[in-house]
């Protein structure tokens, strides 16, 4: 993506972010690291501009909240701080919508699946036909193992919104989930 094209990508996002909250309605910022050679704005730059633009809150899981105060990839990012530090499997309502974090450690220490109605934003802990790296510096295999443990025992099915690829469901990564165990 060349300079021009990038700018352009930054300030059409922005511009819907703004709106979408302008508007009352849920901005969803999942995942931390952003690649500085992806030519994408880094993680803490893009929530630093969102709470002086917006004054948007900024949530976080307490265990991932090191990830913003530290430049933990050496990219030269910007520190920022979040609003609200999430507790393991907390509950919210976020001006009528019913926000749950659901703790599913392992890609990184407060890796978590975000559930809004009948969807799950699970970032990178699964994705279709396959699951978030456990090979960074604050990646624990022990924990994704029992966080797919725990994933196998969910009962419901959801839509899951993945961090990465196609939209899956609850009941079709379960079948896939022994593999990776």
């Amino acid at each position: 993506m060349d300079k021009s094209t990038y700018e352009s990508f930054f300030k059409e996002s922005l511009q819907n972010i703004k709106k979408f909250y302008q508007h009352e309605q849920l901005v969803l910022l999942l995942g931390a690291g952003i690649a500085r050679d992806s030519k994408l704005p880094l993680w803490n730059e893009l929530i630093n501009e969102l709470k002086k633009d917006l004054n948007i809150p900024v949530y976080i899981p307490k265990d991932d909240a090191f990830m913003l105060k530290k430049d933990i990839f050496n990219q030269s990012q910007p520190v920022c701080d979040a609003n609200v530090l999430v507790e393991r499997d907390e509950v919210f309502d976020i001006n009528g919508i019913i926000v749950k974090y659901i703790f599913f450690p392992g890609h990184t220490p407060g890796c978590s699946v975000i559930e809004i109605d009948k969807y799950w934003f699970s970032g990178d802990f699964i994705f279709e036909g396959s699951i978030g790296r456990v090979d960074f510096p604050y990646s624990n295999p022990n924990d994704m193992k029992n966080s797919l443990e725990k994933f196998l025992k969910i009962t419901y099915d959801r839509k899951i919104y993945t961090g990465h690829g196609n939209v899956t469901t609850i009941k079709n990564e379960q079948k896939n989930v022994p593999y990776w165990l």
